[in-house]
């Protein structure tokens, strides 16, 4: 496990929070929410895929909710997500919430209010751009909705792009004509020593078959 940032604030009801943790003892990196004295609060992400990765400034406290980058859903794209930081009644990761929408690669980097975010993305089919996005309001009770195709929710509690700030609009592509490369997956059974040590240790039914 390590550190995945700070979190100081409050709670709402006086007793405050302690950090984030990030931690692969799933075999998978998820988040946590500890007490100072490091004392497992609430496990905020779960399941057979990555965060991959954090920190102090995507801590919104105000509105306690976490927003972190990761691949939920399909190992071949990156997201920014959100989850809350204290119970909202769903289980472990259940309450995890996807806020870019387009299919691809996202590097996101939320400003200080976190009313805003810039979305610096590309795709297979998609060349590189960077638009700076509404953060969807949570309290409208919508779920993704920041993306290229999501202008027309800005402003509305569900984000939308604010304004585009490059794209790679290259002539040169379209006269190449070039084809978008073919993705191919296939599952690989655990060896015996492997899903023997999960089953010692508990973990069997996270092992399950690697993809």
């Amino acid at each position: 496990g390590g550190a995945g940032g700070g979190a100081g604030g409050s709670s709402g009801d006086g007793s405050g929070y302690g950090f984030i943790w990030a931690s692969e003892r799933t075999g998978h990196c998820h988040l946590e929410l500890r007490s100072h004295e490091g004392e497992l609060v609430r496990v905020l992400t779960a399941g057979a895929w990555e965060v991959e990765a954090t920190s102090a400034a995507y801590v919104d406290g105000a509105r306690g909710l976490l927003y972190f980058m990761g691949n939920k859903g399909n190992a071949l794209e990156r997201h920014l997500y959100r989850v809350p930081l204290f119970a909202s009644g769903a289980g472990a990761g259940e309450d995890v919430v996807q806020v870019t929408v387009e299919p691809g690669m996202h590097e996101c980097w939320l400003d200080h209010r976190k009313g805003r975010f810039v979305d610096q993305w590309h795709a297979a089919t998609q060349p590189f751009r960077v638009n700076v996005c509404a953060l969807p309001d949570p309290r409208a009770g919508q779920g993704a909705g920041a993306g290229a195709g999501a202008g027309a929710g800005a402003g509305a509690g569900v984000g939308g792009v604010l304004r585009q700030v490059y794209a790679n609009q290259d002539p040169k592509l379209e006269e190449l004509q070039l084809q978008p490369p073919v993705f191919v997956s296939f599952s690989v059974a655990p060896a015996p020593q492997e899903r023997a040590a999960a089953k010692a240790a508990g973990l069997e039914e996270e092992l399950g078959d690697t993809t």
